[in-house]
């Protein structure tokens, strides 16, 4: 579709989620993500602004400004004038639909979102219009009474050093990213400070349009009119237009050193173990032959793992009750593959052990090595290429166009994805491919080990360092 305002960048099909996507650009260097997905019946719309609760250190507001900011602008407006003005327009009738408006703030990211009926787009749009268009004269009016809303919502949160993801966190990144290891809500006395010059100040500096992409799901394709609308919202940001983006630094950590660090959770019912490794994020807007077939190891390896550890440590030595793995993509620019293992203190020692034995110790005595070399394997193996290939059905997803949209804005990954590429390369996926991917991953890391347990630090500590799997990697 062509348009004065909008140049469109490129376009591509999902084959899999069934949908056509498309990246325009509006002539501000704002973004635009258009899915068209045919069999829907609904229109998502995500606003999404880089300037999360990261950027405060960066822009001297007190902590909380971003989280705080996210609430003000959804107070009353020059269209809707009341709260309960607010309420109203959202209602739905027997001749328009409802439309549910949330907004959220997180450490990178503050996001609008409008979700609602295929034919209530001139209702959303109107409504996220005025959204956006926020009279900060208004922030004076009411600044004091949404504060003490705000304090009361932070003061749900443990603080930091009770705050096992914090904790987490900040046993991750060491003394770099320092903003990742605080409430991205801020605190009660950081929030008390925050005046509606410090609202301004910040929405003047992140509402810059190479800091913003909206996201649209909706059925059928886009038109001039539809851009047009969409084109007055990207308008509105033109004002605090800059030359460059806001960004969030690399990050620059690696597995070189095995560390660990205990977590004392008086509410923990056992003892869970967090084995992660950073990885690197592929780059660029669109997955490569090498990318695609990195992720699908990556996959098949963390898959096996699991296999052979619930196996060995549940069916076999009866040690624990749940293992599993995950991986993190919170952090922008790396992941964090990780194993998760709960267990009771009686059986930790005989757990770190196995886990040793396993990926750390001599490869001809590891049950998981032996596991990569054997016919059960290939067996397993290509039973899990063949679901790769022959995929079910997909449910609705209303974040599909954001998820898209946010990896667009922030370049954490590539943010297009050809199903039909991979399946093509999954077929060329052979066993060796995946031991060695293996080795890389577990063999060749020291992982970090987060300890999240009722017990005293000390109690772990030493049976950790007594244990075989503490003596070798700890030296």
């Amino acid at each position: 579709m062509k348009s004065k305002n909008w140049k469109l960048e490129k376009e591509w099909k999902d084959s899999y989620y069934k949908t056509k996507n498309s990246l325009y650009k509006h002539k501000n260097g704002l973004r635009l993500i258009y899915s068209n997905k045919p069999d829907s019946s609904e229109l998502n719309i995500t606003y999404t602004i880089l300037g999360g609760s990261y950027f405060e250190d960066e822009l001297n507001v007190p902590y909380g400004t971003a989280h705080f900011l996210e609430h003000m602008i959804c107070k009353p407006n020059n269209l809707l004038k009341s709260d309960a003005a607010i309420r109203k327009y959202k209602y739905g009738n027997r001749q328009e639909p409802s439309l549910k408006f949330n907004a959220n703030c997180n450490y990178n990211t503050i996001n609008l979102t409008a979700d609602i009926h295929k034919d209530g787009w001139e209702k959303s749009i109107k409504f996220l219009y005025h959204t956006v268009d926020y009279p900060t004269v208004k922030f004076r009016k009411y600044i004091e009474s949404e504060k003490k809303v705000v304090i009361a919502e932070s003061m749900r949160y443990k603080r930091d050093d009770r705050n096992p993801v914090l904790v987490q966190n900040k046993f991750l990144l060491g003394e770099k990213y320092k903003r990742y290891q605080k409430l991205s809500l801020g605190y009660p006395e950081s929030i008390s400070k925050i005046t509606s010059k410090d609202l301004e100040k910040y929405w003047e500096s992140i509402h810059n349009p190479q800091n913003i992409i909206i996201s649209i799901q909706n059925r059928g394709e886009i038109t001039k009119n539809m851009l047009a609308d969409i084109s007055s919202i990207a308008q509105l940001s033109s004002k605090n237009q800059k030359e460059e983006a806001l960004k969030i630094k690399l990050l620059k950590i690696n597995n070189d050193k095995f560390k660990y660090k205990c977590f004392r959770n008086k509410d923990a019912q056992d003892i869970r173990l967090d084995f992660s490794f950073w990885i690197p994020t592929a780059k660029g807007e669109a997955y490569t032959d090498e990318q695609y077939i990195e992720n699908l190891l990556k996959n098949l390896a963390r898959s096996a793992m699991k296999l052979v550890l619930h196996k060995r440590l549940r069916e076999d030595k009866k040690l624990i009750y749940m293992c599993d793995n995950y991986i993190n993509g919170f952090f922008p620019h790396k992941n964090i593959a990780g194993i998760i293992i709960d267990v009771e203190l009686v059986n930790l020692k005989l757990v770190l052990d196995e886990v040793y034995s396993m990926f750390y110790g001599p490869e001809v005595y590891s049950p998981f090595y032996r596991f990569l070399r054997s016919r059960e394997f290939k067996i397993w193996l290509e039973d899990r290429i063949s679901q790769d290939l022959f995929m079910g059905n997909i449910d609705y997803d209303r974040n599909y166009a954001y998820r898209l949209g946010l990896l667009a804005l922030t370049d954490y990954t590539p943010y297009i994805f050809d199903y039909d590429k991979s399946k093509k390369l999954i077929r060329d996926i052979k066993s060796k491919k995946v031991y060695n991917y293996s080795k890389e991953l577990f063999y060749n890391n020291k992982p970090r080990l987060f300890i999240d347990s009722p017990y005293k630090s000390k109690e772990i500590e030493e049976v950790i360092e007594s244990s075989n799997f503490g003596k070798k990697m700890l030296k």
